[in-house]
């Protein structure tokens, strides 16, 4: 009988045992889900946090460059370098040159060059006896 006894005690250690591996092998699959999931998650937001500081950077460099294009927007005095240009502008633009032209050689913008041909359109003209 104590071989029965012993027989059944290890019978029923093993089926634990075995209950108890197959549980563990359910709750191990189910972790890695899990993580396999975080890991996901975590590369979307590594990459979320990435585009934001190029954003970051994007604007710091833009702001930069706004800063630099209102420095060149102060107001110019008579015969300061813009002034000249402007009225070489106005010269070519009299002589009949082409706005793109008039920008290629007095390195003012498309802007510029067709508010200086509007301008001298206005003027009045003299006439010479």
């Amino acid at each position: 009988m104590n071989d029965a006894i012993l027989m059944q005690t290890v019978t029923g250690l093993f089926i634990v045992c075995a209950v108890y591996f197959m549980l563990s092998g359910i709750k191990i699959r189910a972790l890695n889900r899990k993580y396999n999931e975080l890991v996901l998650k975590n590369k979307s937001l590594q990459a979320d946090v990435s585009a934001m500081c190029e954003i970051v950077i994007n604007t710091r460099a833009y702001t930069d460059k706004l800063d630099t294009n209102t420095k060149d927007l102060e107001v110019y005095e008579p015969g300061e370098p813009k002034n000249r240009l402007f009225r070489q502008a106005g010269v070519l633009l009299g002589n009949g040159a082409e706005i793109g032209d008039v920008m290629d050689n007095c390195g003012i913008s498309y802007g510029e060059a067709e508010l200086i041909a509007m301008m001298s359109k206005l003027e009045p003209r003299h006439v010479g006896n």
